[in-house]
């Protein structure tokens, strides 16, 4: 499908630990469908980091997945949803209200069958079969011949309604009139509500639409300093959005891509055979998946086999392989290995031997995952 963006900006600013977000706010159509708003990172919808970088729009992000007039995705759906398992906080974030509001209407759904069963009585229920019986045959008469769908749509809902109540009797009749009224109840409620999302989508679509600034820079987020995690690479300096370490070396996201980082290509080797070995270990059913039964069981006759362009005649010998190739597991998008320079502020992440000679920068690699 293809997407159609209205407006978009695109956002560069620092979370609490001083790393680099970069995000992208934007209103826009997948395909044929409606438009809404999306905030996303590069490691998807991180909302909690975007408004730790961009407080000051942070209430904008709340209109994640809302379309252009602000209404929340499946809007009275969910909401039911929400109110009927008592989830007040999940009910305020969808309808983008206060706790006391969501509570309350929880509070309202929750009585709502008790007053049902207390007047639809077993003469209601015989009364609304005759009508729906009767309406059901004038909307069978009005469709043949005819293709308007939404009447047929409604036909073989009502049709299915009388099919249910006729089953089940009462119990039946009260459990549609209770998910009527529960209905009903918030769609009054969601009307209350949309001249306060127009508001919010309106103001958000003015940022949007910015034309004094295309970008969205806050401020000092691009700014380097000797505190900051940083990668030198092909003469550019780039700061670190995000990096979680691992045993032997460091995830790293710069510019939206995730790369892995190594102090040098022997330490990345060790760590590509280590997890191949773990996996061989302890996920037999996985590694026969990947490596396949018959290489196993050649190498286990002793004999020659190759998974991959080289053929090594036992399992050991295949682990072996990627002490000089880890760029064949790290380096999933493009199979290289590159050479960077890394600042003592990153170094600091992992277990690296940082030099002690007065230099700012050190020798490492990394692959882009």
């Amino acid at each position: 499908m293809k997407d159609t963006i209205l407006y978009q900006r695109d956002m560069v600013g620092r979370d609490n630990n001083g790393h680099i977000v970069r995000a992208t706010a934007k209103l826009y159509s997948l395909g044929t469908q409606d438009p809404y708003f999306s905030f996303t990172t590069g490691s998807g919808a991180d909302h909690e980091k975007i408004r730790e970088a961009f407080d000051d729009i942070s209430h904008f992000v709340d209109l994640h997945l809302c379309g252009r007039d602000g209404a929340p995705m499946h809007t009275v759906a969910n909401a039911i949803y929400h109110a009927e398992n008592g989830n007040k906080e999940s009910l305020a974030n969808h309808l983008r209200i206060n706790g006391f509001k969501a509570e309350s209407i929880i509070g309202a759904f929750a009585c709502i069958p008790s007053k049902v069963r207390a007047y639809a009585m077993t003469h209601d229920c015989d009364n609304f079969l005759i009508k729906a019986r009767d309406e059901h045959k004038k909307m069978i008469r009005h469709c043949q011949g005819n293709d308007d769908i939404a009447a047929r749509k409604e036909r073989d809902n009502l049709g299915n309604t009388i099919e249910q109540i006729e089953a089940g009797g009462l119990p039946t009749y009260h459990k549609i009139l209770i998910q009527q009224r529960r209905t009903r109840y918030m769609e009054r409620i969601v009307d209350t509500l949309r001249d306060q999302w127009q508001s919010e989508a309106g103001d958000c679509i003015a940022w949007l639409k910015d034309e004094d600034s295309e970008d969205y820079v806050t401020d000092g987020a691009l700014q380097w300093d000797d505190d900051s995690p940083a990668i030198q690479y092909d003469g550019e300096t780039f700061n670190i959005d995000d990096s979680f370490s691992m045993d032997d070396g460091l995830h790293v996201t710069w510019n939206g891509a995730e790369y892995y980082l190594f102090a040098d290509s022997e330490i990345a080797g060790i760590a590509a055979r280590e997890y191949w070995e773990d996996m061989a270990r302890n996920d037999q059913t996985e590694f026969t998946c990947i490596v396949g039964e018959a290489a196993l069981i050649v190498w286990g006759l002793g004999e020659f086999y190759a998974v991959g362009s080289t053929s090594v005649g036992s399992l050991e010998d295949w682990l072996d392989l990627w002490l000089d190739t880890p760029e064949e597991y790290w380096a999933s998008y493009d199979s290289k290995e590159r050479e960077c320079y890394i600042n003592e502020s990153l170094a600091d992440e992992f277990d690296f031997d940082w030099n002690e000679d007065g230099e700012k920068w050190q020798l490492a690699v990394f692959y882009r995952w």
